[in-house]
């Protein structure tokens, strides 16, 4: 969900007095440069460190502060190129949270759920969040808060996710 309102961000940074497409293309090229590197580098830490360390540093640490940075800024009427600069740091923390999930699906699957099954239900639900209720509740975001309420939707997303985690691992760890 937080990608398809990130994603749904570009329309509404180019509906902007005054930016023109090149901006936002050279915004999003930028990031997704900054990510893919950072999934790349981060993705060889989890076979190195362990997969829920490194989801726990780019999760936790580079989403949520990055997050914060990004949603209190753009809600103050920052420009959102220096929003964007100034939370880019954490933004490439989080880059470490889907090379780990990706690995850590593939490790945790039964054997016979390893090539398709496991990957298959990841991409649906990856599909059903991103191009289906992110795009939804990015642009009701946007029309209520502006840029400002993409980034906090993501943030509450955030939130809401991490919340269903701990409260899966507790139950998990009971057992």
């Amino acid at each position: 969900m937080i990608l398809g309102a990130a994603i749904y961000s570009g329309r509404a940074i180019g509906s902007i007095k005054g930016v023109m497409p090149i901006h936002v293309g050279a915004l999003f090229l930028g990031a997704t440069l900054v990510v893919g590197l950072g999934s790349v580098f981060f993705g060889y830490m989890s076979d190195r460190l362990g997969r829920l360390r490194m989801m726990s540093i780019g999760g936790v640490t580079g989403v949520a502060i990055g997050l914060m940075i990004l949603a209190a800024l753009l809600l103050m009427g920052v420009n959102p190129i220096i929003a964007v600069a100034a939370s880019a740091p954490f933004i490439f923390m989080a880059s470490a949270v889907v090379p780990s999930i990706l690995a850590l699906t593939g490790d945790e699957a039964l054997i016979s759920m390893r090539g398709g099954s496991a990957m298959g239900l990841y991409s649906l639900v990856l599909g059903f969040g991103m191009g289906g209720l992110g795009s939804i509740l990015g642009s009701y975001s946007y029309v209520k808060l502006g840029l400002g309420g993409i980034a906090l939707l993501a943030l509450l997303v955030f939130i809401m996710a991490f919340i269903f985690y701990a409260i899966l691992r507790a139950i998990l760890l009971k057992k």
